[in-house]
């Protein structure tokens, strides 16, 4: 069952991404993500798996544009600053999953995307606007 409703959710939310700008997707994964806690404090696994999936979509698609832009040659710093925004909010994803028991890896092109950028700006600090 849970699963099926993470399915559901992950499609539906699919597509409501892709017209959301880089700051609404980094709003929308933060209020996702402080749902989903909420849901599981309140001992509604269901519900928190659901909106586990989709904050991974939500990533995804945020990291897709974040790289876009930087293809695209916007300012790193700028790149660095949504960039550390998610990997702040990763701890908190990844201990959630594990409580769940849905554990899944960090996505690996944005580890890498932020391993990059530390070698070429100095990004302490960033995770706040």
């Amino acid at each position: 069952m849970k699963f099926a409703a993470a399915a559901a959710v992950a499609t539906v939310a699919a597509n409501q991404y892709d017209s959301m700008n880089e700051d609404e997707l980094l709003v929308n994964l933060e209020s996702t993500l402080s749902s989903a806690l909420s849901s599981e404090a309140r001992g509604d696994g269901d519900a928190a798996v659901a909106k586990t999936a989709a904050i991974k979509n939500i990533q995804k698609a945020l990291t897709a544009r974040i790289l876009k832009r930087l293809d695209d040659g916007q300012p790193l710093v700028e790149v660095a600053r949504k960039m550390k925004a998610i990997e702040g909010m990763q701890p908190q994803i990844n201990d959630m999953e594990r409580r769940l028991g849905i554990m899944q890896s960090v996505e690996p092109v944005l580890e890498n995307a932020i391993k990059t950028l530390q070698k070429v700006v100095d990004v302490r600090g960033m995770g706040k606007k």
